[in-house]
């Protein structure tokens, strides 16, 4: 018997092979903000060792400096997932997570990127 997905179906479900950008969202306790970076400074140099990570950014909120905001680039849903339940990332969450007001929380995004042709001048 053969099922066919509708678009709806087919939405939900993981391109493994487009690219991601995965937004991890972080509140820190209340004078912990600058060591919650830290924290995030050092998954991000393990990140950087890791198969299909191509980036990462970390933003401090301009109006509430204890809401930290990572967004990570993958190649793919698969090379993110592998990082994300690896034992050393693990580990090294556990030592932010004793640092935040609440849990962080993780949303994952398809990279859409818009072709252009575009003309360059140095004139």
């Amino acid at each position: 018997m053969t099922t066919t997905n509708t678009a709806a179906e087919q939405e939900k479900k993981p391109r493994e092979e487009t690219i991601v950008r995965v937004l991890i969202d972080h509140h820190a306790k209340p004078g912990e903000a600058d060591r919650v970076v830290q924290a995030i400074t050092d998954l991000r140099k393990e990140a950087m060792k890791q198969p299909g990570n191509i980036t990462g950014e970390t933003l401090i909120n301009v109006e509430d400096p204890s809401n930290v905001l990572v967004i990570s680039t993958w190649r793919n849903v698969k090379d993110w997932q592998a990082w994300d339940t690896s034992p050393l990332r693990i580990e090294l969450t556990k030592k932010q997570n004793a640092l935040l007001e609440k849990p962080y929380t993780v949303k994952m995004y398809h990279y859409k990127m818009l072709k252009e042709h575009r003309v360059w001048s140095t004139v």
